[in-house]
């Protein structure tokens, strides 16, 4: 919907299951806001969160265009999904 914002809540659990976890949950909750003007995240680090997670969701929200799309997420998801953990370094396939 054209200017409407979403605040939306990443919680820490999933910055902890591991960088794929931590990607596939980040494109599950854009596809779930579908679209809009403006997107403000809350996440619950209280607990400590790897460096390779908090990368992993970073990977993802660089990319983010706004105003936020289907098409938008689509390209978000495909980019992520080329990515693999190769001895703790990011990876292009």
């Amino acid at each position: 919907m054209e200017g409407q914002g979403h605040l939306a809540g990443f919680p820490g659990g999933h910055l902890r299951a591991g960088t794929q976890a931590t990607r596939e949950f980040a494109v599950q909750l854009l596809r779930e806001i579908g679209s809009g003007e403006r997107l403000t995240l809350a996440m619950s680090t209280e607990n400590q969160v790897t460096n390779e997670n908090l990368l992993a969701l970073t990977a993802i929200l660089e990319n983010l265009e706004l105003p936020l799309t289907p098409e938008a997420i689509d390209r978000i998801a495909h980019s992520a999904a080329c990515f693999r953990e190769v001895g703790g370094l990011r990876e292009g396939r």
